[in-house]
């Protein structure tokens, strides 16, 4: 159970940023161990949270999502229905545990696959403004460097983990009483087993 911050905080005001994934010192790479790259594969995984607007319950904890690095600019991948209807601009995103400044919303962008696949129309892609976080902050913030070759993992699949990390909404709550969001990530541990059936953008 990770604290998060006391509900009740006030937002630093909206600055433009030209930083980028360069901005965040401790980027996943293939030169960690095993053991450090799963601690910063876990780091980049995020609970969702939303203002709700409503004084008694000002805020909610809905689901997960990852901080990825692409080229210059930091996006949150994360699934539309954890968003659901609730407005963007009510989306919370804090980039690591020790952060009390939530990540801004610049643009996002709904994937539309085309075809019926409902796995891949499913995300939700959000461009993140860092601009206001310290440098404290974004020393203590990891994400996942996207890069042209992201797909070698298929030539490892077959001996390979995969882990599955998230936030599911009953390991998380908000403590409206001491004014404190408590998240659970939750670890799952797998074996890849193949494409899903009828599509070769999802796989099992």
């Amino acid at each position: 159970m990770a604290l998060l911050g006391a509900v009740g905080w006030d937002r630093p005001p909206r600055r433009a940023s030209a930083d980028g994934p360069a901005a965040f010192l401790r980027v996943l790479n293939l030169m960690m161990s095993p053991a450090e790259e799963l601690r910063a594969l876990r780091a980049c995984a995020r609970p969702v949270i939303f203002e709700t607007g409503l004084p008694d319950f000002p805020y909610a904890t809905v689901g997960s999502a990852f901080l990825l690095g692409y080229e210059a600019r930091v996006f949150v991948l994360t699934a539309k229905h954890v968003v659901a209807d609730h407005p963007l601009e009510k989306l919370l995103v804090f980039p690591s545990e020790h952060s009390r400044t939530p990540l801004y919303i610049s643009n996002y962008h709904r994937i539309e696959a085309g075809y019926s696949g409902d796995d891949v129309e499913d995300f939700l892609v959000i461009e993140a403004d860092i601009g206001s976080l310290t440098s404290e902050e974004r020393k203590s913030s990891h994400l996942i460097h996207l890069t042209p070759t992201a797909d070698a993992w298929q030539e490892l699949k077959s001996n390979a983990q995969f882990f599955l990390i998230g936030y599911p909404s009953p390991k998380s709550h908000v403590d409206y009483e001491s004014s404190v969001i408590h998240t659970g990530q939750v670890l799952m541990v797998g074996r890849y087993v193949g494409p899903s059936a009828g599509t070769v953008q999802t796989h099992r």
